[in-house]
């Protein structure tokens, strides 16, 4: 399960390496060992990040049907340690208190009538 896991990351972590420069993306799957998969359409992220304000970072989920509550952690030692925030019944929480620099890793899950989902990869991002 933890190898799993962090392939799981390292992918997460390259695609958004890829996404943020799309014109070097073969070059950097290549150097992870990675390939491209083309397709048509865009899905929607799992989870999307924006920085209203200095130090505070605004997370998205992907809506899910059946999603009771909606769990959410960060991390800001690689992912070593998770540190949980209250949930929310909306798909997206704001986070603050974060200095400006540190590099935060965010995931998030979904609570059903039948128990927690699994976590998201999750979605890295340099606060500024």
């Amino acid at each position: 399960k933890l190898v799993i896991e962090d392939a799981k990351q390292l992918q997460a972590y390259v695609q958004q390496l890829c996404n943020a420069s799309p014109e070097q993306a073969a070059s950097i799957a290549a150097a992870a060992a990675m390939t491209l998969h083309k397709s048509g359409a865009h899905p929607k992220l799992d989870l999307t990040v924006k920085q209203p304000l200095s130090g505070t970072l605004h997370v998205v989920a992907k809506s899910a049907k059946g999603a009771g509550a909606h769990d959410w952690q960060f991390s800001t030692d690689g992912g070593k340690s998770w540190t949980g925030v209250p949930p929310t019944t909306q798909a997206h929480t704001t986070l603050t208190g974060f200095q400006v620099g540190t590099v935060v890793q965010v995931r998030h899950r979904i609570v059903t009538k039948a128990g927690a989902g699994n976590w998201t990869p999750p979605v890295q991002v340099a606060v500024s």
